[in-house]
């Protein structure tokens, strides 16, 4: 029911950070979140405790400059869900959250690898790729636990002739995604 009129590819990267929660036994003392990240689902997947929750571009702040914002270096956990595209320079605020991280803190992302236009800025509206992260990740000091995408021929035609996310009444949800990638997600290790 929570996923009727939610995009398919949201669904489908969630339904990997279930299974990732399960298999590398994932929780969180102390979880840093952005862009409203205490009503994402993820949050009911990853058992957790305390939770600093903060908006990403709210009255001038900004993940590319955490620094400015006087908040502690110790998160054992944080996720970006669908926000690295709406970033100007999304490598400085990964290096940001990997310097907010505690050692052996994770990060889970996931992003659109094939989009339309929405919400400025533009620069990535049309996706990045998985590659593009891990490789910028291990740059930056992560090590790469978990790496994934999902799409499918008729979710690419359906956003392409809608111009809208379809749900998963309308679309199949087979995975496609080796070979036309839509969303892809990274869980990550400091």
């Amino acid at each position: 029911k929570y996923w009727k009129n939610k995009d398919v590819a949201r669904y489908a990267s969630v339904n990997y950070f279930n299974k990732y929660v399960k298999k590398h036994s994932l929780k969180s003392e102390k979880f840093l979140g952005f862009a409203d990240a205490k009503n994402d689902i993820e949050m009911s997947l990853l058992p957790h405790n305390i939770i600093v929750s903060d908006d990403y571009n709210e009255g001038g702040r900004d993940l590319e400059v955490l620094d400015n914002y006087n908040l502690d270096k110790d998160f054992d956990f944080c996720f970006l869900n669908q926000t690295l595209e709406h970033l100007t320079y999304p490598e400085r605020a990964i290096k940001n959250i990997y310097n907010h991280l505690s050692e052996n803190g994770y990060l889970y992302m996931n992003w659109p690898v094939l989009n339309i236009p929405h919400m400025e800025p533009l620069y990535f509206y049309t996706g990045i790729s998985v590659v593009c992260i891990m490789r910028l990740a291990e740059d930056i000091g992560f090590k790469i636990i978990e790496s994934g995408s999902w799409g499918n021929k008729q979710y690419i035609d359906f956003i392409y002739e809608n111009f809208d996310w379809p749900d998963y009444s309308q679309i199949s949800l087979n995975n496609e995604g080796v070979n036309r990638p839509c969303i892809g997600w990274v869980l990550l290790q400091k």
